[in-house]
């Protein structure tokens, strides 16, 4: 088997890398706090490649039916 020949299959068995532009984004996580500002959008596909994490502090009054027992219980 040629290598052109190898190249080509190994390149279709790849999955899908998407977007050259934002490829070096993907896969990577961003924690956000209250108040932090999402990361930027894909300039190019318009897509968020990062997955976002949003870190907030809840607390009983945020359940309007109640919280779940055992949720605050110290």
């Amino acid at each position: 088997m040629r290598l052109q020949r190898r190249l080509e299959l190994l390149e279709a068995r790849v999955a899908d890398t998407g977007c050259p532009a934002c490829r070096d984004r993907r896969g990577k996580a961003v924690y956000l706090e209250e108040g932090d500002e999402w990361p930027a959008r894909c300039a190019r596909c318009g897509k968020l490649p990062e997955l976002v994490i949003e870190v907030g502090t809840i607390g009983p009054e945020d359940y309007p039916d109640g919280p779940p027992p055992g949720l605050f219980d110290d």
